[in-house]
């Protein structure tokens, strides 16, 4: 018999290895037959801190994602229930290395306080999570695969937490949420700053041309003037000098 691995509740320990599928768009998780299993749910009295709660099937809380504000590897930690007592909190997660293609998370129970060694570790690869495997502490021991197929199918080692499984993938969604929304929003604001800048220099640019088009106006109309003395001259001289041809005659 395998070694039971239980951080939640050891209800959630299955002799069996389990497999779900995680709607990304409904949070929620479901069996092989289909049925809710996990939900998890944005609470109104914590919307301020960025905290989550995990229900089961009967809609009861089972634990509180809470993401802390303002840490430089963007730590989450989840307490037991409904709630945010430090008495309560069983694990927290950090990400400990992060690029292009891989990123490391580590997971610390509550009694590791020092940190020195996480007692899980989770590895994720790509940029939207295309796979990934979470392993106990540092050895090769695997205890779930994930894999992103137009959301996440889970398959869990038999008597591992699937509930501890389930609260680490939610966690992975709602940061690649926050991915996303930061893209989304860099690019708005992107677009709506070039558009600025392309107003700003059209019309730069039409006041300089005005200034280039710009043949002063009054100076034509006094060069036209000047013609038309210059053509009342010639015609008098012109009918000056039929007169004298006249007086030839």
């Amino acid at each position: 018999m395998a070694e039971r691995i239980s951080v939640i509740n050891s209800s959630y320990c299955h002799p069996k290895s389990l497999n779900l599928q995680i709607n990304t768009q409904k949070c929620a998780a479901y069996d092989e037959k289909g049925d809710l299993v996990f939900s998890l749910i944005k609470e109104e009295f914590f919307t301020l801190h960025h905290s989550r709660v995990l229900y089961d099937d009967k809609g009861n809380p089972i634990v509180t994602l809470y993401k802390k504000r303002g840490t430089l590897h963007g730590r989450w930690q989840i307490f037991l229930g409904k709630c945010r007592n430090s008495s309560q909190l069983l694990f927290s997660i950090k990400n400990s290395s992060n690029t292009d293609r891989m990123s490391r998370l580590d997971v610390f129970l509550a009694n590791n306080t020092d940190e020195s060694m996480c007692d899980f570790r989770l590895i994720t690869f790509g940029n939207q999570v295309n796979s990934c495997t979470v392993y106990y502490r540092e050895s090769p021991k695997v205890v779930a695969k994930i894999v992103n197929n137009m959301g996440f199918n889970v398959s869990i080692k038999p008597n591992v937490d699937s509930a501890f499984i389930v609260a680490l993938i939610m966690i992975i969604t709602e940061d690649l949420k926050g991915l996303r929304l930061m893209h989304t929003t860099g690019k708005v604001a992107g677009e709506v700053a070039g558009q600025v800048a392309i107003a700003t220099l059209a019309g730069l640019a039409t006041t300089e041309l005005e200034d280039l088009l710009d043949l002063n106006p009054e100076g034509e109309e006094e060069g036209g003037g000047e013609e038309e003395e210059e053509g009342g001259e010639e015609g008098r001289e012109e009918e000056g000098g039929g007169g004298e041809e006249q007086n030839v005659d």
